[in-house]
């Protein structure tokens, strides 16, 4: 399969010696310093799940394996060639210099495009998008070194190269992946996935309860205090805490569910984290609250004892003047009104708070992603691989060969 793909990719790259000869004889000539570049790997994570769970077929993934050496090796002699033109670039000549960056644009452009028609469903669905990512962030470094060059300028050199590792680390990881579709369909790690979603079921449930109390809260709380947000809301912190943080921590640990295991406790701890500063600004809001209140009832109580002060001084000087007899007045005496009333006043309706929720809710959001990815996960590990599934991984195998 290799000498295949060095067939189908071996006039390309006789293409690009011809272009780095080309530049080469335009420029003066300097000794270019060999650079390897870091070998990498390329596929992509993906799952998915039937209720037939054939073993996968392992040489159709060694066969996948080889040709994606091959691949790297290429690629990795691209790399080495343009490094050794690139060596030379001080004293280049600027027309051949922007000729042959045309050139090397081009080439790639070829690659991205070849890249981005990589075919994709089952368990392959996932699989070409880090292929993608990897081809086109080195061919917009290498456009960018193509319309903004200037001799001596290393600048642009240096983003490729930062560019080219960048798709190194994407590479790495879809092979750190395939990794993982060879290990699919153990026994034991079915097994030990079946296990591990029955522990998790019950947290699950808890997990689904507490948003239900957070939604209930939410619709709610434009009608409530700060001292009833809070009522609401430790009870539910502390049921969050001691029914799903807790006992996550205690889930089943096997290789197998591992990474299942740590996305969930991670956003579980996020969501935890979340929740308990959106209940200590209602602490913040209802200290400020009662603060205000008593400063308040300090103002009131001044009032009132300056009332009181007035009201005796007046009774005294009005007894003064009742032990000098004063001439009858002919006024009629005023009609006795209702006492004034004392019934305290209406208190002022709740603030928004509604913001205090956003950070909240965004985090829900992100949570819920991670249950609904690692919940399909897990299927996979339960259910194995199907025959369709093992059919588009063949065909992304050849696509990707072709490229």
């Amino acid at each position: 399969m290799k000498t295949k793909l060095v067939h189908y990719l071996y006039p390309g790259l006789a293409a690009i010696l011809i272009l780095l000869l080309a530049a080469t004889a335009a420029c003066t000539a300097e000794q270019p310093d060999g650079a390897p570049s870091d070998p990498t790997d390329a596929a992509t994570d993906a799952g998915a799940r039937t209720s037939s769970a054939p073993l996968i077929d392992r040489e159709l993934v060694a066969e996948f394996a080889d040709a994606q050496t091959a691949i790297n090796a290429d690629w990795d002699q691209f790399h080495v060639d343009f490094d050794g033109w690139r060596a030379t670039l001080s004293a280049c000549d600027r027309t051949a210099a922007l000729a042959a960056f045309r050139n090397f644009a081009g080439d790639f452009g070829d690659v991205s495009e070849q890249a981005k028609s990589l075919p994709g469903t089952g368990l392959t669905r996932e699989l070409p998008y880090k292929v993608v990512d990897a081809a086109l962030f080195e061919e917009d470094a290498l456009v960018k070194l193509r319309d903004n060059w200037q001799p001596g300028n290393t600048e642009l050199q240096a983003a490729v190269k930062q560019e080219r590792d960048n798709a190194s680390r994407l590479l790495r990881e879809t092979a750190d992946r395939l990794d993982e579709l060879k290990e699919l369909d153990k026994p034991e790690e079915r097994e030990a996935a079946t296990e591990f979603s029955e522990a998790l079921a019950p947290i699950n449930g808890h997990w689904d309860a507490f948003y239900d109390d957070y939604d209930a809260l939410l619709e709610e709380q434009a009608d409530l205090y700060p001292e009833e947000v809070i009522a609401r809301l430790e009870p539910m912190v502390d049921a969050f805490d001691g029914n799903v943080v807790k006992p996550m921590e205690d889930l089943p640990d096997d290789k197998a569910t591992e990474a299942i295991a740590e996305s969930l406790l991670e956003a579980a701890e996020a969501e935890l984290d979340e929740v308990n500063k959106l209940l200590d600004s209602f602490r913040e809001l209802s200290d400020a609250s009662k603060q205000l209140e008593e400063v308040m009832d300090e103002v009131s109580q001044a009032v009132t004892d300056a009332q009181e002060k007035a009201a005796e001084a007046e009774a005294q000087q009005t007894e003064g003047q009742q032990e000098q007899p004063t001439p009858p007045d002919p006024t009629p005496a005023p009609e006795e009104s209702d006492p004034p009333t004392t019934d305290e006043p209406e208190a002022p309706p709740p603030d928004d708070n509604s913001d205090l929720f956003t950070a909240m809710d965004e985090q829900i959001e992100l949570t819920q992603e991670v249950r609904k990815a690692t919940e399909q996960d897990l299927e996979n590990l339960i259910e194995g691989v199907s025959e369709e599934d093992l059919a588009a991984l063949d065909d992304f195998s050849a696509a990707f060969n072709a490229l």
